[in-house]
């Protein structure tokens, strides 16, 4: 992607552009993959237009991707991950498990370790819980040892060369601030300063780190309170996604949370487990899934109306961001 990147702002005139044009693609292709998420968890094509519009443009990957390159293919990435796990729930073989150990193993040479893990966990975690509610045979589930398999196979010849380059480094894992000072921005247009401090440029518009969609939050969080109100045996896979966010958004509340002590303690990944708040990407992911498809167990009338305030909270979010995280002064 970068090369393609280069040459098509090569071929625009201007070869500064080459992230422009590398974030563009890959918030083109998060579209594209999150709508057929957001449907194949049966939302309907507004909610799920909302869905696929709100997680490449969410403050995570806005702010965060100005910042950092390679938080920006996660939004490709992880949905890609997540589609080969909804694939599950019907009749596969060895191609399957070919194709997602192909994903998840160039995942982990696009990014950096701890958002690759963040990438896997995912999607494990949302596979882990289709199976427990029935949605996915045990049986069929076990494609995935193969698939994880050819992924490290993938993934290890860069493990082995960033092992040999960090000898004799000494990591602190688990530091840095959760996002509890943000937990309102996640659904109206607060304002409210980075986990630790962060921002050169746009600390007044920070609060927007934690937005995506207002709408699709609230949604999600509803939709499992609805089901805890009403367990059901016959538990829809939008229940999975929905916890699967609340699991992430108390890991994201870092040492003030009950996950991100126990992430620390990890073996090799604790110590290279740092910034509760780069959990957002995943979390904006999977609550903006649960959330389409909840609403779509709505009247029409209620959908409508929401998914419209939807896209005036997240068309209102995308004018306002302009934070980073480092201002340089300057222009190429």
């Amino acid at each position: 992607p970068t090369w393609l990147a280069w040459a098509i702002a090569r071929a625009l005139g201007d070869e500064y552009a080459t992230y422009e044009v590398f974030a563009a693609l890959h918030l083109f292709a998060a579209y594209v993959l999150v709508w057929r998420c957001a449907r194949a968890l049966g939302a309907p094509p507004d909610s799920a237009a909302l869905a696929a519009l709100a997680v490449p443009l969410s403050g995570a990957i806005l702010v965060m991707g100005r910042g950092w390159h390679s938080v920006v293919p996660t939004v490709v990435w992880t949905p890609a991950l997540i589609l080969a796990v909804l694939r599950l729930r019907h009749p596969v073989g060895p191609g399957w498990a070919v194709g997602t150990g192909l994903l998840a193993g160039i995942a982990y040479h696009v990014g950096f370790a701890q958002l690759w893990v963040y990438n896997v966990g995912t999607a494990l975690l949302f596979g882990v819980l289709l199976v427990a509610f029935g949605h996915i045979p045990t049986r069929r589930a076990l494609w995935a040892i193969p698939g994880g398999l050819f992924a490290l196979a993938l993934a290890i010849p860069l493990v082995v060369t960033q092992r040999a380059a960090s000898e004799g480094l000494f990591y602190t894992g688990g530091y840095g601030n959760g996002v509890e000072a943000g937990l309102l921005s996640m659904l109206l247009p607060f304002s409210a300063p980075h986990p630790n401090g962060w921002g050169t440029a746009g600390r007044e518009t920070m609060g927007e780190l934690y937005a995506w969609s207002g709408v699709l939050a609230l949604a999600a969080f509803l939709g499992v309170a609805a089901w805890i109100g009403r367990p059901r045996r016959d538990v829809h896979p939008t229940v999975a996604a929905s916890l699967v966010a609340i699991l992430l958004l108390l890991a994201a509340l870092g040492n003030d949370g009950p996950i991100w002590p126990l992430l620390r303690r990890v073996p090799v990944f604790g110590p290279i487990n740092n910034h509760p708040f780069r959990i957002l990407p995943f979390l904006a992911l999977t609550a903006s899934l649960g959330g389409a498809a909840w609403l779509g167990t709505l009247p029409l009338r209620q959908r409508h109306l929401l998914t419209t305030i939807g896209f005036a909270l997240l068309a209102f979010h995308v004018v306002h961001t302009s934070a980073s995280f480092y201002s340089y002064g300057f222009e190429p």
